[in-house]
């Protein structure tokens, strides 16, 4: 249940992070790398 649970996190972070690329003008591939940053730490729950 634990991998079916985090796939589908997965799923849907993977979509959010198309949605915000498509979306933003101006400094896409910075905006980006500072997501995949913090996303990347897998000790904290929220990013603020």
């Amino acid at each position: 249940m634990k991998n079916q649970e985090n796939s589908q996190a997965i799923k849907e972070f993977l979509c959010w992070r198309k949605n915000l690329y498509h979306g933003v003008n101006a400094r896409i591939e910075t905006v980006i790398e500072l997501v995949d940053a913090l996303s990347s730490n897998q000790i904290a729950s929220s990013v603020v």
